[in-house]
């Protein structure tokens, strides 16, 4: 059985369906931000629902953080769209009926084809921060870790010297600016 992807890959782009049937990317699930993506077995498993809901009351948390998340299952669309309107969940619930992204991902047992299920951090390179396959981390544990800086991006790139001189002295002129001002007088 394959390992899935590790720790530092890149998770490929692969296309997948949204809710209404028309295609997605995992690159338009993310935009530039965080993403938590969970893999789970489908709408028909009341374990992998729990664990959707579990997120879905974290749903704002993450997004204060600056992270998204995702859903990705093997189901048709109108069963997700099914989930994702009764059960009120505001994150992306996107669809891989066929199990091309699944497979592609290593997330597929060999032996019966049964979606392996799965959490993932991606940083902004849509690189793998975390993994966590089968025993999935609850979402507590998961803000932790973004919260921590373990999600970042190498896409963020330190900015050079000369910016942050820049920085330094626009700062200090402000602050000069706001102590020589006198109390009551505007200008």
């Amino acid at each position: 059985m394959s390992d899935g992807p590790a720790v530092g890959t890149v998770l490929a782009d692969a296309p997948l369906l949204d809710i209404k049937g028309k295609t997605t990317s995992l690159a338009r699930l993310q935009g530039d931000r965080v993403l938590v993506l969970l893999v789970y077995e489908g709408a028909g498993s009341p374990t992998a629902v729990r664990r959707l809901l579990e997120f879905r009351d974290a749903t704002m948390a993450f997004d204060k953080l600056g992270a998204r998340i995702a859903a990705v299952s093997a189901d048709e669309p109108p069963a997700a769209a099914f989930l994702k309107t009764e059960r009120g969940v505001g994150f992306a619930l996107a669809c891989d009926p066929g199990k091309k992204a699944l497979r592609e991902w290593g997330l597929l047992d060999p032996a019966t084809g049964e979606v392996r299920e799965s959490l993932f951090v991606l940083g902004r390179d849509r690189g793998i921060k975390t993994r966590s396959m089968g025993k999935l981390p609850d979402a507590d544990r998961m803000l932790q870790f973004i919260r921590r800086g373990g999600a970042k991006g190498a896409t963020r790139a330190e900015p050079s010297a000369a910016a942050r001189m820049g920085g330094f002295f626009a700062r200090a002129a402000a602050a000069i600016r706001h102590a020589l001002r006198t109390p009551g007088v505007v200008r």
